[in-house]
């Protein structure tokens, strides 16, 4: 099976464009809703849950996890891709975001991330290390995952408005704004309504299902279940985030309560 982990609904984003391109592989989702958001704790914190996530997914079937959190991806994927049983594979999706960031080929690149990622620095590193010379702004939004994971899109209103303007009047107009936060994406209509027309917003979902697909092509020795079913499980309240996977997702899912030690 594919395992993907997040802190909570977001990377149900990345969940829904892997299913659409190969329905029939069999996947295990776990969010760590009772925890979230993890861009306001400390590295420490967030390479337990992440590890604790890992292992969870890697108990029900998982030989590949998707860390589909860019959190988790800055802090916990290194430790993690380092300590690896035999058999497992990890994967982030902050890669597979910088190579399609640098073919690009933007002056100006702007990127929302939540305080963790923005700290980190990861993007900025990364992009650098791709010979990318893109001028890079990163603002942190630390309440956006929480009005995901809640559904409060109407309050959300204001409050995107400000990040993005805060975003603009330090990057001046960049070319392409990244969401770098699976959660954001819930907010893709509001961010562009908030930008001026002609810059490009870029969400993961699509280009990580893509790269997916193209690494599990060039590994030929991975083996999956492909009897296409699909299990979701959270460490928070099943029903909520059921409710709130529901605006995410435009079919219902029923999520399992995950028993963590």
């Amino acid at each position: 099976m594919i395992g993907f982990f997040d802190s909570g609904v977001g990377g149900l984003t990345v969940w829904r464009e892997v299913n659409k391109r190969i329905p029939q592989f069999s996947t295990v989702y776990f969010g760590d809703n009772k925890n979230a958001p993890y861009g306001d704790l400390s590295k420490e914190e967030i390479l337990k849950l992440t590890k604790k996530g890992v292992e969870f997914l890697w108990g029900h079937g998982a030989s590949l996890v998707i860390l589909a959190c860019n959190t988790a991806s800055a802090i916990a994927l290194p430790y993690i891709q380092n300590n690896l049983p035999h058999g497992k594979k990890v994967l982030g999706i902050i890669t597979p975001t910088v190579e399609v960031l640098s073919s690009l080929s933007a002056d100006n690149i702007g990127i929302l991330a939540t305080i963790a990622t923005v700290q980190s620095k990861i993007y900025e590193q990364k992009l650098a290390e791709n010979k990318c010379l893109s001028r890079i702004t990163a603002h942190a939004c630390p309440s956006w995952v929480m009005l995901a994971e809640t559904g409060q899109k109407k309050r959300a209103t204001k409050i995107i408005a400000s990040d993005v303007s805060r975003l603009l009047e330090k990057s001046g107009r960049p070319d392409v704004v990244l969401l770098a936060c699976t959660h954001y994406p819930v907010f893709y209509n509001e961010v562009i309504a908030n930008l001026p027309a002609g810059i490009k917003v870029l969400s993961q979902g699509e280009l990580v299902a893509d790269k997916l697909i193209e690494y599990i092509s060039r590994h030929q020795e991975l083996s999956f279940d492909r009897q296409g079913e699909h299990l979701f499980y959270t460490s928070g309240d099943p029903i909520a985030v059921e409710n709130i996977a529901a605006g995410i997702i435009a079919e219902p899912i029923r999520f399992k309560k995950a028993e963590l030690d």
